[in-house]
């Protein structure tokens, strides 16, 4: 025998029954399992040893010990191979995940000084979600409420509303928020779940990136490039409340620096629980759609995407049951061109464009809307300290509104709402790449109010690669929609007076000025934390002014009205903390917490007495939220997960605090991943957010178990 070889058994023996063999000794001490790297340094190990030796190692070596190493080898084996990307993604790689929200460039998290989320496809995957609010329910500041089987509440830091208003949704950086009433229909905002790259969540102002309405947080969903897609993909989903949502999709080349995709899905969704057992609210929808991705040098890039969909939105409305026919599509083109000799991204422009169509009926009346938009972003290097970003941008939204209802209209009908804005942004890099000073300004000029500014000075100090402290203040401003300026609900009282709500032509914005600081670090290999506090102060939110006689000027012949317009009528600040733990437990288990404390002090503003808009907004979202996940692969590809949350009451909704959980249970082999999803499963009926309307009642949470069958073909 070698001296090596004989060195190497008396280290084997001496270790294995010792039990202090670096990450066995938990094993054989009654925790779970060893990590990946500790079983390749035993093996590695153990081979080094002759076959002989090995014999007398066998006999010396105690059962249990024996029991203890095949047990873990077995486990470790026995990963998945799709998961096994993301077990051997360390928190220190993921937190390495490129961003591009928070300043329209790509960086990594750690440097990037504002409060994000991140929702790779493996967590979209495991959270089992079949729309997008519902995959946003985990993340700290954010809370999402069903209103009913196809819209959601979705509130960032409080002021949750059914339409989001204080909130920019984007989809590959095309914006999905309507200037008609100021929010986001959330029913026809989607694409295939399996081709979402990540989705980004910024929780605080982003307006100096992203312009107008970015007042609260900034959601952006990046889809896949095309070249990510190839094969043929088809899913299944079949269940009590997702009755029926098929989706099928391919991939492919067209020479040599070409790919593309096509897609088509559909679904039919159940209703929620009803407490007058009526059932309005059964939808379904189609979608199809491309992406073309065309690499036309090593500095060019060029993509051209779009789809179109069509369906019904169901609710109950005016206590009728009603179908709200929806339509629409959008095509989309964005260049990009690296501009930096060394390929580092360090100096580059980016140009988009698109092109969107809605179509919308209903009861009230119909929505026909154009958006054409246009944005360009300019990055470059003047020294080695600085990155100077310069961006410009334009949107023309000309929308007509149809009234099918005599008492609803917005005048004019027609309306031409047009955006310009101009943008610059100066990072430095100060001691020796520690510390980095960003200052930005975004210059925006719309119909209503002209022009906004909305800067940001952010700081953050990088104390070592990861450990990151960071500071912001920034202002945000929410412009007026149509419907703040040109709604009109007229209800007459009797033949010689009505009721009137109206819009008001001096609506203001409402301006948001935001004071951050959050810190992040992984305080081991396998423990992150992230933590974020934020004070807002906000003036000029919108309210009602107090109802006054006045002869209405539209109708003819003229007649009294009890009139009330909108106005800017409440000021305050919210002031809270969220705190976002992951713990990767060890190569085959992850628990990700969240804990969001949300705090108003609102009041009417100087002159108006307003106490129904302040009770609203404060008693619209939670003030605590509480979430643990758990990840969890299993021997022989399979894989369970388990998500708890607690939720605080809302008063305003007459919603108490609710606890629930959503189990999956998933296995996978070769191209094949089968699941069975189980959501809300603690209750079935508990209410989460009101449909504002009070001759609508609130719908209750169905608990929901459905079935998934993927099958994914690669080239």
């Amino acid at each position: 025998m070698s001296v090596h070889g004989f060195a190497a058994a008396q280290l084997f023996i001496v270790k294995l029954k010792c039990g202090t063999w670096t990450g066995l000794s938990r094993v054989t001490k009654g925790a779970a399992t060893p990590g990946i790297s500790s079983i390749l340094e035993l093996m590695i190990h153990i081979a080094s040893v002759p076959r002989q030796v090995r014999r007398r190692i066998a006999l010396g070596v105690s059962t249990s010990a024996r029991r203890t190493l095949v047990r873990a080898l077995l486990l470790c084996i026995s990963i998945p191979g799709s998961a096994q990307t993301l077990k051997d993604l360390s928190l220190e790689e993921l937190g390495e995940v490129e961003i591009t929200t928070q300043s329209k460039q790509p960086e990594e998290i750690w440097q990037t000084p504002a409060a994000i989320s991140v929702l790779t496809q493996d967590d979209i995957r495991r959270l089992g979600a079949t729309n997008i609010p519902d995959l946003l329910r985990m993340i700290p500041g954010v809370f999402v409420g069903t209103v009913n089987s196809s819209n959601w509440a979705v509130g960032v830091r409080g002021f949750t509303s059914n339409f989001s208003k204080s909130l920019l949704i984007l989809i590959d950086g095309r914006s999905v928020y309507t200037p008609l009433f100021g929010g986001v229909y959330w029913a026809v905002q989607g694409t295939m779940l399996e081709d979402i790259e990540r989705i980004e969540i910024i929780r605080g102002p982003g307006g100096t990136a992203w312009g107008e309405n970015a007042v609260n947080g900034v959601i952006n969903i990046i889809t896949k490039k095309s070249s990510e897609t190839q094969g043929t993909l088809s899913t299944t989903v079949a269940g009590n409340l997702e009755k029926y949502n098929g989706e099928l999709r391919f991939g492919g080349t067209a020479g040599k620096d070409l790919t593309y995709r096509i897609f088509a899905a559909g679904f039919v969704r159940g209703p929620e629980v009803h407490p007058n057992n009526r059932d309005p609210d059964e939808w379904h929808l189609a979608r199809g759609g491309f992406r073309t991705d065309w690499t036309t040098s090593s500095r060019d890039q060029f993509t051209l995407q779009g789809d179109i969909y069509q369906g019904s939105s169901p609710r109950e409305s005016l206590n009728l049951d009603t179908e709200d026919p929806v339509s629409g599509g959008d095509i989309l083109g964005r260049w990009s061109h690296d501009f930096s000799g060394a390929q580092d991204n360090s100096s580059n422009i980016f140009m988009q464009m698109y092109v969107d169509r809605t179509i919308r009926e209903g009861v009230v009346g119909g929505v026909k809307q154009w958006t054409i938009d246009f944005d360009s972003a300019l990055r470059f290097r003047p020294d080695e300290h600085n990155t100077v970003v310069l961006g410009a941008g334009y949107r023309h939204n000309p929308t007509r509104f149809t009234p099918h209802n005599p008492f609803v209209n917005f005048l004019p009908e027609r309306q031409n709402y047009d955006l310009a804005s101009v943008f610059a942004q100066d990072e430095v890099a100060l001691f020796d790449r520690h510390i980095f000073l960003t200052g930005g300004l975004k210059a925006e000029h719309n119909i209503f109010t002209h022009w906004e500014l909305e800067p940001t000075v952010r700081l953050l100090f990088r104390a070592s690669d990861h450990q990151t402290y960071w500071a912001a203040i920034s202002r945000s401003v929410r412009i007026p929609s149509q419907l703040e300026e040109n709604f009109r609900l007229a209800v007459p009282l009797n033949r010689n007076l009505e009721f009137l709500i109206s819009g008001n032509k001096h609506f203001e914005s409402e301006v948001l000025l935001g004071y951050e600081a959050g810190y992040r670090h992984l305080l081991t290999r396998n423990f992150l934390i992230d933590v974020a506090g934020f004070f807002n102060n906000y003036d000029q939110l919108q309210g009602f002014l107090p109802a006054v006689f006045q002869t209405d000027p539209v109708t003819i012949p003229a007649i009294p009205a009890l009139t009330t317009l909108y106005g800017n009528t409440v000021d305050g600040s919210t002031r809270g903390i969220e705190l976002a733990p992951d713990w990767k437990v060890n190569c085959c288990w992850r628990l990700i917490g969240n804990y969001s404390l949300l705090r108003y002090n609102l009041k009417s503003r100087t002159g108006f007495t307003d106490p129904a808009t302040i009770t609203g907004y404060v008693g619209s979202s939670p003030l605590h939220q509480l979430s643990i996940q758990s990840r969890i692969d299993l021997p022989y590809r399979f894989e369970f997960d388990q998500d708890v949350r607690r939720i605080g009451s809302l008063p305003a909704q007459k919603v108490p605090a609710y606890t629930t959980a959503d189990l999956r249970l998933g296995w996978h082999w070769k191209s094949l991943a089968i699941s069975v999803i189980g959501r809300d499963l603690l209750d079935s009926g508990h209410t989460e957010f009101a449909a504002g309307d009070d001759s609508v009642a609130t719908l209750g949470v169905r608990r929901s178990v459905f079935a998934k069958l993927v099958w994914n073909s690669r080239p």
